[in-house]
């Protein structure tokens, strides 16, 4: 006769919950003996020792605990007494889970998201989310609970890494003295740092055209965005000039793709705003040529100058001394001229003074200066005006009222405002008193080169307005030359 299978007990399995149940004495607890218990109950009991997730059931009007493996790891030995009763086991979840035991007791299933922090090996936190639904005994009634767990610890540790990344990041772009845009593989902007914002107005996505260095639009598939997300590597070298809500800027546009499982995925632009240094390199290359023109226009001054003075000088000596004075008088105007700023201009009344002391202490009883400060020059014309000052200033000295004991000089000058061609000019006298004047012709008295700048040069030059006439007692000169506008603000070109 063969033997009989011998009998299971149930539940059965073999985990350590199976036989934790299985040897505990139910007759203790709320629950009764496991002979008299109803089929509904041992059947959540094999779904909830059977089930792969963390499982925790609770049954009958006191919640008696029953759990499976999984649970009992979950844990990690802080796990509830098998049989003890929910609320007592937890009291510090009352708060958080009353509640919802409540509304899955009047037929609700509940989806729960809590953490607690670990008190036996201080691992932080442990995130949870949960499934607890009612469970219906064989007459209908709602006699227990089922509560079903996922950790997600893991999952969101790396969520929190990566967005404390994004942080780190969005922080890092913030700082970056470039414009940073990241495109998605349709074109369309994800996200900007500030750079960009300030570059393109706010209006990142397209009401802006491009052009290359000739001036030429680029047609939209050439912008570098749009050719990284055709998988070119474009390097921000050349400059692009970029038209954004009417304002011109000159930028420096890079741009890559990124990938995505082997597919291009979107692009990330750079732009580097390099305006002010190609209009300072487009500054520098007119200040350039601007010094070649004065330091040409320079050396032929000195050159005329030095065959003026040849052709006047009785010796070499003579000779030394006039060139000598008439280059320190240019060297003082490039002086001037040197330390002017961006929209300054040399003021006449500088250039005055910067003459007459050179050569005379400026008495106030014996010279008299009379005109509105700060009258602006046209930078072109100061070099020519100052020789003219100049020769007026050392022929004054040595003949004329500078020269005099009782000799007096006058200088007065205005603007006036209503000149044809619509440009103001400045109105000069220089008039000497109390000379007593030699008997000598002008050239002998020193004038030649003096009044041929102002009778013929500043006129032919600068179509300026000239008079010069030796006086009984010293010399009367005026002249009326164009200066510069309250407008403008730009320093002088070459003909300006």
């Amino acid at each position: 006769m063969d033997a009989m299978p011998p009998v299971r007990k149930w539940p059965i399995g073999k985990s350590e919950m199976h036989e934790r149940v299985r040897a505990h004495d139910w007759a203790a607890t709320p629950l009764g003996p496991m002979a008299e218990w109803p089929p509904s109950l041992k059947f959540a009991v094999d779904l909830t020792l059977n089930a792969g997730f963390p499982s925790l059931l609770l049954w009958g009007k006191d919640l008696i605990q029953i759990y499976n493996d999984p649970y009992l790891r979950l844990c990690r030995g802080l796990e509830p007494p098998l049989g003890s009763g929910f609320l007592l086991s937890w009291p510090d979840s009352v708060a958080h889970g009353l509640p919802i035991i409540e509304r899955v007791r009047c037929g609700e299933t509940v989806m729960d998201e809590a953490h607690y922090l670990d008190p036996v090996d201080d691992s932080g936190s442990t995130w949870l989310t949960s499934s607890i639904s009612p469970v219906h005994d064989e007459s209908g009634d709602i006699a227990g609970i089922s509560i079903l767990i996922d950790e997600l610890t893991q999952r969101v540790l790396t969520e929190m890494a990566l967005r404390e990344r994004e942080t780190q990041l969005s922080n890092l772009l913030d700082l970056l003295p470039v414009g940073i845009a990241l495109y998605d593989v349709d074109g369309e902007v994800t996200k900007v740092n500030p750079e960009v914002l300030r570059l393109f107005g706010g209006a990142v996505a397209h009401p802006w055209q491009i052009f290359d260095l000739e001036g030429v639009p680029l047609a939209p598939d050439d912008y570098p965005m749009v050719r990284a997300l055709r998988g070119e590597v474009v390097k921000p070298e050349v400059a692009m000039l970029v038209e954004i809500n009417g304002k011109r800027r000159w930028l420096q546009i890079g741009a890559v793709p990124y990938f995505h499982d082997g597919r291009i995925d979107g692009c990330i632009a750079i732009s580097h705003d390099v305006t002010e240094a190609k209009e300072n390199a487009d500054r520098l290359g007119a200040l350039v040529a601007e010094l070649q023109h004065r330091t040409r226009n320079l050396i032929a001054v000195v050159s005329a100058l030095s065959d003026k003075t040849i052709k006047g000088s009785a010796s070499l000596d003579d000779f030394q001394e006039v060139f000598g004075t008439r280059l320190a008088a240019l060297a003082r105007v490039q002086g001037l001229l040197s330390r002017l700023t961006r929209g300054s201009r040399v003021k006449f009344d500088e250039l005055l003074r910067a003459e007459l002391e050179a050569h005379s202490k400026l008495d106030s009883e014996r010279i008299t200066l009379d005109g509105k400060p700060g009258v602006r020059l046209r930078s072109h014309t100061v070099q020519t005006l100052a020789l003219a000052l100049h020769e007026l200033t050392v022929n004054s000295v040595k003949y004329g009222a500078l020269g005099q004991p009782q000799g007096r000089l006058a200088v007065r000058w205005r603007v006036d405002a209503a000149r044809p061609g619509g440009r103001p000019y400045i109105h000069v006298d220089w008039e000497e008193s109390g000379v007593s004047m030699p008997a000598v012709d002008a050239a002998e008295y020193g004038f030649g080169y003096g009044r041929e700048l102002i009778e013929l040069a500043l006129p032919y030059q600068f179509q300026a307005e000239t008079s010069f006439a030796l006086g009984t007692d010293g010399v009367k000169c005026m002249i009326a030359l164009e200066i510069a506008g309250d407008g403008e603000d730009e320093p002088d070109q070459t003909n300006a």
